[in-house]
């Protein structure tokens, strides 16, 4: 139920506490920062001059540019602004933060009041992919697989499915993925029928200048049914450097086997 305020009179007795209030609440959540390079860099992120933040009800405003304290580790690492006394800290962490409703934001945990306003994927000493949270929580998204990939050596897409049929049907199919940069992938799901053997699906990310590869997520089916794995490497979504696939992969020629969807969750962060 969503109950009107800010109704009163000029003469309400009480007009300047409802003013107050109506102040109050249109500045919770409220996120207007930027970054002094938005671009991959090796220097540590900062926060701009102008920038305006409001951790747990108190508004905070950047008047230089201020670096985040601490060094991040590698891999995601996020912003937390602690706003406990007149001047907040700003500090990186590894841990990822919570959505609390009644403040609007990203908190480090849901009873914390140190809230959480960017952060970036670090890898080898650089600071990359850079976001900022926004001033409402992401709605997950999902990217549905087309069942029609490329085979090197087994197996073929047949209508909504990939199947390996008899004896002597392996190999690895793959399926295209297009994410939008920068987005972070949170689960992959896959359902499979398999008779007698395994399918290994993967979500991999490979590098487009080189042939280094990494594995994000991997769900090994011995049996039918569905699997997900939301323990994801190298989460955040880079199309500048990478190429992002999955591969299907039978490795085993006896019976049976099908794979008849593969998922992807994923937020976008900005």
């Amino acid at each position: 139920m969503a109950i009107k305020r800010y109704v009163y009179a000029e003469n309400d007795a009480d007009w300047l506490d409802t003013a107050a209030e109506r102040l109050e609440q249109q500045g919770k959540g409220t996120n207007k920062i930027s970054y002094t390079d938005f671009a991959n860099s090796s220097v540590n992120m900062s926060i701009t001059t102008g920038s305006y933040f409001e951790v747990g009800g108190s508004g905070f405003y950047v008047t230089g540019d201020t670096a985040v304290g601490g060094t991040p580790a590698t891999g995601l690492c996020y912003i937390l602004a602690t706003g406990a006394t007149a001047t907040a800290t700003i500090a990186w962490t590894t841990t990822a933060p919570v959505w609390r409703d009644d403040l609007q934001g990203y908190y480090a945990t849901i009873a914390s009041s140190v809230r959480a306003i960017g952060g970036c994927n670090y890898i080898a000493n650089s600071y990359n992919n850079r976001w900022i949270y926004g001033q409402s929580r992401p709605i997950p998204k999902y990217f549905s697989c087309s069942l029609t990939g490329y085979s090197d050596n087994g197996g073929e897409s047949e209508g909504n499915q990939i199947i390996w049929e008899g004896i002597g049907t392996v190999g690895i199919v793959y399926l295209s993925v297009n994410l939008t940069n920068g987005a972070v992938v949170t689960n992959v799901f896959s359902v499979a029928n398999v008779s007698d053997n395994n399918i290994v699906v993967k979500l991999v990310s490979a590098d487009e200048y080189s042939t280094a590869e990494t594995d994000m997520a991997t769900n090994t089916h011995s049996g039918d049914g569905a699997l997900n794995d939301s323990s994801i490497a190298s989460a955040v979504i880079d199309n500048s450097a990478k190429k992002y696939y999955v591969s299907c992969n039978r490795a085993i020629s006896s019976g049976s086997a099908s794979i008849y969807s593969v998922i992807i969750t994923y937020e976008e962060t900005g």
